[in-house]
C-alpha cells in the first residue's frame, strides 16, 4: 500500500506540480503521468507514464481513436491503483488521467486532493468534474473561487512585490526561446526567433520541442531536465516562449523578463486555444504579450526597454498551500 499517487499532464500541469512538491516528497510516492519526450527524459521517482490520446498534430485527431485511447488509460489506471492501493490521490490535471484516477480512487477508499493550475482562471474539465466527490480542492485565483461552490479553498499567489530581489541583470548574456514540454510542435515562433536573432544584441538559445525545422542562426537543443533549464532561465536577460503554464511559473520563479507568443489550434500548434484566452491574465501579471510574430520581432529589436522583470512573489502563497496540504496528509495517514 503506497501513501500518495500523484496526478499530473505535461507543461503547467507538470510544474505546477513541482511547486508544490515539498507537501509530498517526504511521503511513500508514485506518479502517473502523461507520456512525452519530456517525461522520459525527466527523473522524478517511480512512475507510470500512460499514452496521450490527443496526437501532436491535431489534423489526425480521431474521436473513435481518442474514445478507444481514454478507456485503455482507464483500465490501466484501475489496474495501478489495485496494484498500489494509494490512500491518497493528488492532481492537478488533465482530465483524461485525473477523471478517472479520482472515481476509481474512490472506489477503493482513498481521498483526493485537487489543484487547479496556478494560472487558471475558469474551472478546468478535470476541476468540474471531480467537484461531486473530491476531498480538497485548492484554487489559486479570486476569479476561481466565485467560479466554484463551497469545496474551494483559496490559496493565492499573485501578490505583486517590487522588492522582491530580482537576479542581478549584470549576468544576463543569452536570450532564451522556450516551446516547453508539448508535444506539438510550435513552428511560428522557433523559425522568427532564427531569423531575427543574428539582428539581436545577444546570442540566442532555443528550446525547440519537436519540430523539423532545424535552427541555422543560434543553439538549440529539443528538450532538457530541470536542473539544466534552470541554468538558461538564470543566465537569460530575456526569455521568449508559448503562452503555457509551465513557461508562466518559470518566468515568475526566475523573475525574467519575458515575452510570449501564444499558440494558435488552426495552425497544429496546440490541441485547442487556451493559450489565447489565458493572456490577459498573464498580461496583468506583467508578462509582455506579443500579438504576433511581427510585434515579437518589434519587442524585440524596437522596443526592448518595454518588456519588464516581472515582480510576482509566489513563495507566500505556495508556502500556505503546502502547509495546508501536509496537515491534510497527516492527518489521513494517522487516521488510517
Amino acid at each position: 500500500m503506497t501513501d500518495i499517487a500523484i496526478v499530473c499532464g505535461l507543461g503547467g500541469h507538470y510544474a505546477g506540480m513541482k511547486l508544490l512538491d515539498n507537501a509530498y516528497m517526504s511521503y511513500d510516492h508514485f506518479y502517473i503521468i502523461c507520456k512525452g519526450t519530456f517525461t522520459l527524459n525527466t527523473k522524478i521517482g517511480k512512475r507510470y507514464i500512460l499514452n496521450n490520446p490527443i496526437p501532436s498534430n491535431h489534423k489526425k485527431f480521431s474521436l473513435i481513436s481518442y474514445l478507444k485511447t481514454q478507456i485503455i488509460i482507464s483500465v490501466k489506471i484501475f489496474q495501478i491503483l489495485i496494484r498500489e492501493k494509494p490512500k491518497i490521490i493528488m492532481s492537478t490535471g488533465p482530465s483524461l488521467l485525473t477523471i478517472p484516477t479520482f472515481y476509481f480512487g474512490k472506489f477503493i477508499g482513498a481521498k483526493t486532493i485537487f489543484i487547479e493550475n496556478i494560472a487558471r482562471f475558469n474551472p478546468s474539465i478535470s476541476g468540474r468534474m471531480v467537484y461531486p466527490i473530491v476531498n480538497k480542492l485548492f484554487v489559486r485565483t479570486h476569479q476561481l473561487l466565485k467560479k466554484y461552490g463551497q469545496k474551494a479553498e483559496l490559496y493565492d499567489n499573485y501578490n505583486n512585490n517590487g522588492n522582491r530581489n530580482i537576479i542581478s541583470r549584470n549576468k544576463k548574456n543569452i536570450i532564451f526561446v522556450t516551446t516547453g514540454s508539448s508535444n506539438y510542435p510550435y513552428n511560428r515562433l522557433i523559425k522568427k526567433m532564427d531569423n531575427i536573432a543574428p539582428k539581436l544584441p545577444l546570442p540566442v538559445i532555443m528550446q525547440i520541442g519537436n519540430i523539423m525545422y532545424k535552427p541555422k542562426n543560434t543553439m538549440f537543443f529539443s528538450f532538457c531536465e530541470s536542473n539544466e533549464l534552470k541554468k538558461y532561465y538564470e543566465r537569460a536577460d530575456i526569455v521568449v516562449g508559448h503562452a503555457g503554464g509551465g513557461t508562466f511559473l518559470d518566468m515568475v520563479k526566475f523573475g525574467v523578463r519575458g515575452i510570449m507568443l501564444p499558440r494558435i489550434k488552426k495552425y497544429g500548434e496546440a490541441a485547442h486555444n487556451h493559450q489565447q484566452e489565458q493572456t490577459n491574465l498573464f498580461q496583468e501579471m506583467g508578462i509582455t504579450i506579443a500579438k504576433n510574430e511581427q510585434d515579437l520581432e518589434d519587442l524585440l529589436l524596437h522596443r526592448r526597454d518595454d518588456i519588464l522583470p516581472i515582480t510576482l512573489n509566489l513563495e507566500n502563497g505556495d508556502r500556505r498551500l503546502i502547509y495546508v496540504i501536509r496537515k491534510y496528509i497527516d492527518n489521513v495517514l494517522k487516521t488510517g
